[in-house]
């Protein structure tokens, strides 16, 4: 099998500040880890957030090399999110940059804005949301916000011209392009995800330790084919502007899948799609040759040159 990056795909550093959280995800990959390794007497007890001291305590940090992704291990909740905010605010102080990833509870991200206002050309927002279905969230994440909540949250980020991404992992729906087109098609701007959309599947080596409380045929959404038609989907029927901001976990890049993110042209002859030669030129099946140029949008402006 080979090894995912797991949070090394995103940034260099991981920072965190509790153990346990009151999410309580059914597939938390921390918490099943404390499990295994007796670190807590029953997952009950993964419920219940205490803080790590040895990280409470300390009075300054350094400046890390490369982005420090937080928290990974826990979420940010009303139980958390002092602590949080006084331990982030240290961080920023001595110039890090913070990949601040949450399944984003509306009000505490208003606290957060508040209160990091002055570090917010160092921070991202990279917002967790698995589904749009309410008892899909519930069932896999039953502390954790509805979509209403973290869409609300995701908007106001946006709008407040902070930096915003989207991590789509693990993917609870069958089609999770039906849930990326809440964010790009109905928001009234592309660019209410400033940054990018991650999409991954669940952890394959650790899924055995909850497999009997998923339901029926669940894990047929992670087969070779459910993923081919996903990834079909989006290279086919996704603008470019949106293929461009999508990303491929490696525990799905690993089977061979990737993202077209070449911009599609399309004949003003026959209509059909143009191919590449090189970045300057294009061909169509009918013979005609077209000269590419970028125009002041950004987009691209097609010229014939030559007929055969």
């Amino acid at each position: 099998m080979v090894q995912t990056k797991g949070t090394k795909e995103f940034a260099d550093n991981n920072f965190n500040w509790c153990y346990g959280c009151n999410n309580n995800c059914v597939y938390c990959y921390s918490k099943w880890m404390a499990v295994k390794f007796k670190r807590i007497q029953s997952e009950s007890e993964w419920e219940i957030m205490r803080p790590n001291l040895k990280i409470t305590n300390k009075k300054r940090f350094k400046k890390y090399d490369g982005i420090i992704m937080t928290p990974t291990s826990h979420d940010i909740t009303e139980d958390s999110i002092d602590t949080g905010i006084k331990l982030y605010k240290k961080l920023l102080e001595t110039g890090n940059e913070l990949l601040i990833t949450t399944k984003p509870k509306s009000s505490l991200i208003e606290r957060l804005m508040s209160e990091l206002k002055p570090f917010r050309d160092q921070i991202t927002f990279r917002f967790t949301i698995t589904s749009f279905i309410k008892d899909v969230l519930k069932f896999f994440e039953p502390g954790a916000p509805n979509f209403v909540d973290r869409y609300k949250a995701v908007s106001s980020a946006f709008h407040k011209g902070w930096k915003t991404s989207l991590l789509i992992e693990p993917f609870l729906d069958e089609d999770p392009t039906v849930l990326i087109n809440q964010f790009f098609y109905t928001s009234g701007s592309l660019d209410i995800i400033t940054d990018t959309v991650w999409l991954g599947i669940m952890n394959p080596s650790f899924i055995h330790y909850f497999k009997d409380r998923l339901p029926a045929n669940f894990l047929e959404r992670y087969s070779y084919e459910n993923l081919q038609k996903i990834v079909n989907k989006i290279n086919n029927e996704f603008p470019s502007e949106i293929r461009k901001k999508i990303r491929l976990k490696d525990s799905i890049k690993n089977l061979g899948f990737e993202i077209n993110n070449k911009e599609k042209i399309n004949c003003p002859y026959c209509h059909r799609e143009l191919g590449n030669l090189n970045e300057n030129e294009a061909y169509c099946c009918c013979g005609h040759l077209f000269f590419l140029r970028k125009n002041k949008q950004k987009t691209l402006d097609i010229y014939i040159k030559r007929q055969n």
